[in-house]
């Protein structure tokens, strides 16, 4: 599909107030609970995990609990940083936050936790489609942070389980969906959800979600992006075993003949975007800066990056949005940004004087101090020339 047929039919119905007014994007994934924890290289072997990063789901809760329970052993119950979460939640509640009228649809079990990711959604003002499961609890994955930052996923999928075609809301009023990678492991549901969108007439994006998965499902990913995606967004590592080779330009060129925009994020390189025979190359916000926790980065580079591209904008200006959420996120322990730094990105966006000069400053931030503060004193310089 054209890059301006995937806008035109964005933007299809813009009449009403407020939020009716505006394109809305729904979002199809699993409702997960993240628990997050700090971890050594050491205690990451000692709970089997041979290969750091990624992530995996395992077979049932008691497994996810057993794992839990020795994480227990290491750091103690009081370490442990419970947040609503899940790829497609992350990217559809920072959606909100930009001002996107946004809704998720998923599954919870009838338990505490469910009751925090509905209660999470309503908080961003993101629309929850969540049905209640009788047979599973919500979905937890165990976020396992080493000191570089990186982090490693184990995840039981729980009431997503029961997640099915019926749940799927009518798309009618939508204009966008948003597909994460992990509904591949319910191929009924992914298929029946694209279907569900195309017959609508919406715009599709998806997320491979991990290289795990796109080992297991290469020629079925291949298959579905071909046929439904417009938009599809890749890691490195995720886009060169999806082809099978070594360079990430390779793999961004293979993806543009599946599917109209290609996205592929390189870490602290940036990104690499193609649409059909036009590419370019966008850098990180910063290198030097050491990330706290790379959890929540691709999510929230896949809701900048749509902010900005479904919303009129170039699609390097949205890669700008998206390498800007990112940054910020890896500098938390949680996914969540404060409202005051989701107005600033998109007052900085909106401004091309302002951006450059917010770049100029987190750039050459000193790698010994928190890049925040550099930040402040360049929005409080802003403010005091009266020029927000």
């Amino acid at each position: 599909m054209e890059t301006k047929q995937v806008r035109k039919q964005f933007v299809k119905k813009t009449t009403g107030p407020i939020h009716e007014r505006q394109p809305k994007i729904v979002g199809l994934g699993g409702a997960m609970v993240d628990t997050k924890v700090n971890l050594t290289e050491d205690q990451l072997k000692q709970l089997g995990v041979t290969t750091k990063g990624g992530s995996m789901l395992v077979n049932n809760a008691k497994e996810l609990n057993a794992m839990l329970e020795k994480i227990v052993e290491f750091v103690g119950e009081d370490e442990l940083l419970r947040v609503p979460g899940g790829s497609g939640c992350n990217v559809l509640k920072s959606l909100s936050a930009l001002g996107a009228n946004a809704g998720y649809i998923s599954k919870v079990g009838n338990d505490k936790m469910g009751t925090m990711m509905r209660e999470a959604l309503l908080s961003r003002q993101t629309q929850p489609y969540l049905g209640v499961s009788e047979n599973y609890c919500t979905g937890e994955v165990l976020c396992l942070v080493t000191p570089d930052g990186e982090r490693t996923m184990r995840g039981f999928l729980g009431a997503t389980l029961d997640l099915n075609e019926k749940d799927i809301p009518d798309l009618s009023d939508c204009h966008h969906m948003h597909v994460e990678g992990y509904n591949v492991y319910d191929k009924p549901l992914t298929e029946a959800a694209f279907k569900a969108a195309k017959k609508a007439g919406l715009s599709i994006s998806f997320d491979l979600g991990s290289f795990e998965l796109v080992k297991n499902n290469r020629d079925y990913l291949i298959e579905v992006i071909s046929k439904y995606v417009d938009i599809c967004f890749a890691n490195e590592e995720e886009s060169t075993m999806l082809f099978e080779v070594d360079c990430p330009r390779e793999a961004l060129n293979k993806l543009s003949e599946l599917c109209s925009v290609a996205v592929v994020t390189l870490g602290k390189e940036g990104c690499i975007v193609k649409q059909h025979d036009d590419s370019f190359h966008y850098p990180a916000v910063n290198r030097i800066i050491k990330p706290v926790d790379t959890t929540g980065a691709g999510d929230l580079f896949c809701a900048g990056f749509l902010y900005g591209f479904l919303h009129g904008h170039s699609l390097e200006t949205a890669a700008k949005l998206g390498s800007m959420a990112g940054f910020h996120v890896i500098q938390s322990l949680t996914t969540e940004l404060s409202d005051e730094v989701w107005r600033d990105i998109k007052s900085i966006i909106q401004d091309r004087r302002k951006s450059d000069e917010y770049f100029s400053v987190v750039n050459q931030a000193d790698p010994q101090q928190p890049v925040l503060m550099s930040i402040f004193r360049w929005s409080t310089k802003l403010i005091h020339n009266n020029q927000f």
